[in-house]
C-alpha cells in the first residue's frame, strides 16, 4: 500500500482543524511515497438528495475512512461506515472523537456495530497518523494508546485514553508552508483556533475537563494569529474552555492579536473569574468579541453536585460591569443538572432577566462519554432519555418539571418578541418589565392548561415563515392579547396603542426570520454603486428591494421607540418605519422619506422636480440596498 488513499469525514462544516494536523503529521510517515488526504463534510447526506458519499468511496476508493465523531453527527457516522463497507468492504473505518467516550466504552460501540474496525479514544493528532502507518505496512497495532480494534471475533482494547501533554510537539497549522491549510481556509468562513487545550475546572458534566489544562507556546500561537491576519480571515472562533486559560496569557493575547488585526473578529469564550474593566478593553481594543459566558447555574446545590463554584455576588458585579461597558455576551443555562429543580431553573432565569441579560442559550443537559457525571451514574439521581444525544433530567426535577422548563424557554422567548409591548403595558402600570415577566413565570409554575396551550399556539404560528407571519399579523395579534389579558386584567381597555405595538413588534419578527431565510439562500449579491451621478439615476428606474417593507403605525414614536415620556401622544401621531431584511435592520423615517420610498413599491424613476432632495434621499435609500434598480431586484 505504497499510496494510500485515507479519507477524512469532518464533524463540521467549516474549516477542519483536526484534518489539518492529521495532513501535517501523516505526510511525514516513512516509507510511504505519497498519499492522497481528502477531507469532507457530509453532514447533509441523510438529509438531501446528495451522493457525495457514494461518489467519493467508488471513485477514491480509499484505503482508510476517519470519522470524527459528536453527538449531532455519531449515528449518521455508523451509517456511513455500513454504506462504506457495502460499496468497498476492505475499507478500514476508523472512528474517533468525544462521542466515542473510554476504551471501555469503545469496545462496546465496536461490539455493538460491525461496520467499524477501530477507535481512537482521547486526541488523535499523533494516534492517528500512527495507525495509518501500521495501516498500511500491515503491521500489528494493539498496544496503540487508545486503540481499540477489531481482529476478526477479537476485539483488542490498548491502554486509556491519549492526550498530547506537550502541546509544542504539535506542528504549526495555520502557516504559508502547510499545503492543506493553502487549500481549504475561506477567509469568508469561520476558522476553530486554540490556544489551550484542557481546562482548570473540574465540572463533571463537561468534556473539556477530561484531560489537564495545557497550554500552546505563545511564540506559535503569535505566528499562527499573524497569518490569519495576513490573510484577511473575517472570523476566527477561539475554541478554547476559557480564553488564554488565565488572566495574564489572556492580556498577552490581546496584545498579540491587536498588533496583527487588520479587520478580523476574533470570538471568545472568556472565564468569568478574568473579567474585569481592563479585560474587557483590552478585548475591545484587540476587536475580540466575548461571545457567551458559561454560567450554567446559579444555585449553590447543584453547582457544588456537578463540581462547580458559583458566587452569585460576584456574577450580578460581573453581568452589572458589562452591560455598563456596553457588552451584552450571550449566558448558557443548562437545564436537567443533578439536583436541579424547576424552581431553582426559574430562579436562575430571573436572576439573569434582573441583570439585563438579553440573550440566554438553554441547553439540555447531555450524558457525555468519558465525563465524571456518565462515569458515576447514578440512576436515582438522573433519567437519561434513549436518544443519541443522551439527554438527562435529574429526579428532583421529574418529566413534569422538565416538562414545565420548556415552556419556560418558551416564555423567554414570548418575552423577547413581544419587548416593545411589555415595556409599553409595564409603562402604564408603573412596573418593570422584569416584574411582569416574574408574575408571568410564577403564575405559570407547574400548570398545564389552557393558558398554556395559547402560548404554545402564538408560538408555533410565529416560528413560521416570514409570509405567514406577515399575513396572520391580525390573528397574531389576537393570540397575544388573549394570552397577556390573564396577567395584566382590567388594563387593555386604557392602553390604545397596544394592538399597533403588538403589530410592530410581530413585523420585527417577520423581519427577523426573513433574514434567516436569505441566509439559507445562495443569491447573487447586489453590489451598490459608491458615486452617483444625476444622470445615471434619471435613467434609471428603481424599486423597492422586494425584502423591504414599508409600514405606518398609529403610535407616537416616543412610545414606540421606547422613550415614554408621555403615555398618550396627539390623536393623529403616527410613526412610519422601514423593515429591511437583508441586514435585519429597522429604520425610523419622516415623513418625507415615507413619501419619496411609497412612489417605489412599483418601478419608478427619480422626481426630476426637486432635484436636490431627490438626489440626496436617491444616494440614502440606494447606499443601503433598500432602493435597487428595477431590472436588477432579486
Amino acid at each position: 500500500m505504497n499510496n494510500p488513499t485515507i479519507l477524512f469525514a469532518t464533524s463540521l462544516p467549516h474549516f477542519p482543524l483536526a484534518a489539518a494536523y492529521f495532513y501535517e503529521n501523516i505526510k511525514k510517515l516513512p516509507n510511504v511515497k505519497k498519499i492522497r488526504f481528502i477531507a469532507r463534510d457530509y453532514s447533509r447526506f441523510f438529509t438531501e438528495v446528495n451522493s457525495s458519499f457514494v461518489r467519493d468511496i467508488l471513485l477514491f476508493k480509499p484505503d482508510i475512512i476517519a470519522f470524527s465523531c459528536f453527538f449531532w453527527n455519531f449515528e449518521r457516522n455508523i451509517k456511513l461506515s455500513i454504506l462504506a463497507k457495502s460499496l468497498h468492504p476492505g475499507i478500514v473505518t476508523v472512528f474517533g472523537g468525544p462521542q466515542v467516550g473510554t476504551v471501555a466504552q469503545a469496545a462496546q460501540i465496536i461490539k455493538e456495530n460491525s461496520s467499524i474496525d477501530a477507535i481512537l479514544c482521547g486526541e488523535a493528532d499523533f494516534t492517528f497518523p500512527e495507525l495509518v502507518r501500521l495501516i498500511i505496512g500491515n503491521e500489528e497495532s494493539i498496544n496503540l494508546p487508545g486503540l481499540v480494534r477489531r481482529n476478526g471475533d477479537t476485539i483488542y482494547m490498548g491502554q486509556e485514553l491519549y492526550y498530547v501533554q506537550d502541546l509544542s510537539e504539535l506542528p504549526i497549522i495555520f502557516d504559508d508552508s502547510n499545503e492543506f491549510v493553502l487549500a481549504h481556509i475561506n477567509p469568508d468562513g469561520i476558522i476553530p483556533f486554540q490556544t489551550i487545550r484542557g481546562c482548570k475546572n473540574n465540572c463533571s458534566y463537561c468534556l473539556y475537563c477530561i484531560n489537564t489544562l495545557r497550554f500552546f507556546p505563545i511564540k506559535r500561537i503569535e505566528k499562527e494569529i499573524a497569518f490569519l491576519c495576513s490573510k484577511k480571515v473575517k472570523h476566527v472562533r477561539i475554541c478554547d474552555s476559557h480564553f488564554g486559560g488565565s488572566q495574564a496569557r489572556a492580556m498577552e493575547l490581546f496584545e498579540i492579536i491587536k498588533f496583527y488585526n487588520k479587520g478580523t473578529t476574533f470570538s471568545i469564550y472568556p472565564d468569568p473569574d478574568h473579567l474585569d474593566r481592563q479585560f474587557i478593553k483590552a478585548a475591545r481594543n484587540a476587536n475580540c468579541e466575548i461571545i457567551s459566558l458559561g454560567l450554567e447555574t446559579m444555585d449553590k446545590d447543584v453547582s457544588a453536585e456537578i463540581n462547580r463554584k458559583v458566587d452569585g455576588g460576584k456574577i450580578s458585579l460581573l453581568l452589572d460591569l458589562l452591560h455598563e461597558q456596553g457588552v451584552y455576551p450571550q449566558v448558557d443555562l443548562i437545564f436537567g443538572l443533578p439536583k436541579q429543580t424547576i424552581e431553582s431553573f426559574t430562579r436562575d432565569i430571573l436572576f439573569l432577566k434582573n441583570h439585563k441579560v438579553r440573550e440566554i442559550l438553554f441547553s439540555p443537559l447531555m450524558i457525555f462519554p468519558g465525563t465524571q457525571l456518565s462515569n458515576e451514574l447514578n440512576p436515582n439521581k438522573i433519567i437519561i432519555l434513549k436518544v443519541p444525544q443522551k439527554y438527562g433530567y435529574s429526579t428532583s426535577m421529574g418529566i413534569q418539571g422538565y416538562s414545565h422548563a420548556f415552556i419556560n424557554i418558551d416564555l423567554h422567548q414570548l418575552f423577547n418578541i413581544l419587548g416593545r409591548t411589555l415595556k409599553y403595558i409595564c409603562t402604564h402600570q408603573n412596573k418593570d418589565v422584569i416584574t411582569l415577566e416574574e408574575e408571568i413565570y410564577r403564575s405559570l409554575q407547574g400548570r398545564e392548561d389552557n393558558l398554556t396551550v395559547i402560548l404554545l399556539d402564538f408560538l408555533e404560528d410565529i416560528r413560521l415563515s416570514s409570509l405567514y407571519i406577515r399575513y396572520q399579523t391580525f390573528s397574531l395579534i389576537h393570540k397575544a392579547k388573549n394570552f397577556l389579558d390573564n396577567f395584566i386584567l382590567n388594563t387593555f381597555p386604557k392602553l390604545e396603542f397596544l394592538d399597533e405595538m403588538i403589530r410592530f413588534d410581530i413585523l420585527e419578527q417577520a423581519m427577523k426570520t426573513r433574514t434567516r431565510e436569505l441566509k439559507q439562500n445562495i443569491v447573487p449579491q447586489i453590489l451598490q454603486p459608491d458615486i452617483f451621478f444625476w444622470d445615471d439615476l434619471q435613467q434609471n428606474k428603481w424599486i423597492l428591494n422586494e425584502d423591504t417593507w414599508i409600514e405606518k403605525f398609529n403610535v407616537p414614536y416616543e412610545i414606540i421607540s421606547g422613550n415614554n415620556k408621555t403615555i398618550r401622544g396627539k390623536k393623529n401621531d403616527y410613526t412610519s418605519c422601514v423593515f429591511f431584511c437583508p441586514s435585519a435592520t429597522i429604520y425610523f423615517i419622516d415623513d418625507a422619506d415615507f413619501l419619496f420610498l411609497s412612489k417605489f413599491t412599483v418601478p419608478a424613476r427619480i422626481d426630476i422636480l426637486n432635484k436636490e432632495t431627490s438626489t440626496s434621499l436617491a444616494k440614502k435609500w440606494i447606499g443601503c440596498g433598500v432602493l435597487v434598480p428595477a431590472d436588477r431586484n432579486p
